[in-house]
């Protein structure tokens, strides 16, 4: 989507300055729509033809032309056209020698207003829109991405509960099997003082008989 080719003609059809267009038939169809044109009356029209929209204005006896592509909007157009007519009427209206300047000034302007953001307010506020749209998805895939953290997070924090709760329950166990393994000791050594203690009373008891 751009502006092809654009054209300035004086109140008697001599072009006073064109941009460069790669299409011939497109320059030659611009040039036979000038030569239908009635500059005696100021005229603003757009035609289609071929894929390509045909714009002009008509002021002042001067005719302002430029051929886009059907997907350009016509409003960019126009204020392409306004633009050149404000700097011809400014700065070369009546002066033929800086025609070449004029036909700089046009080839520069027909690129920005082709692919410029800036050069159509509606077009700069989508362009806008688009990048705070951007800005949005990449905030809401950081977000998911924290959320998957997070969740991590918490499976970690589940397992060592997890874990320490398993901990807990063969500390427990293992105490009482300690605890149990003590009392079996406590037992025996019992039995061992009292059995040891009963053969220290039979021997005193034999020995003072």
């Amino acid at each position: 989507m751009s502006i092809l080719y654009s054209v300035v003609t004086t109140s008697n059809y001599i072009i006073y300055a064109e941009t460069t267009c790669r299409e011939q038939t497109v320059k030659e169809t611009a040039k036979q729509i000038i030569q239908q044109i009635k500059l005696t009356d100021d005229d603003k029209r757009s035609y289609s033809a071929s894929g390509h929209s045909y714009n002009y204005v008509v002021e002042k006896g001067g005719c302002y032309l430029c051929v886009s592509t059907d997907g350009i909007a016509k409003r960019i157009c126009f204020a392409y056209i306004e633009r050149l007519k404000q700097e011809f009427e400014k700065k070369y209206r009546g002066n033929n020698t800086l025609a070449k300047e004029f036909s700089r000034f046009m080839e520069s302007e027909k690129n920005f207003f082709s692919n410029n953001p800036e050069a159509d307010q509606i077009r700069g506020i989508q362009a806008q829109v688009d990048q705070v749209k951007e800005i949005m998805m990449d905030n809401i895939e950081k977000v998911l991405a924290r959320g998957e953290k997070l969740e991590d997070l918490d499976r970690k924090a589940e397992q060592l509960m997890n874990n320490t709760e398993v901990f807990h329950k063969k500390s427990k166990k293992l105490k009482c099997e300690m605890l149990k393994k003590n009392l079996k000791l406590i037992v025996i050594l019992v039995v061992v003082i009292l059995v040891i203690l009963a053969i220290i009373g039979i021997v005193l008891y034999t020995q003072f008989k």
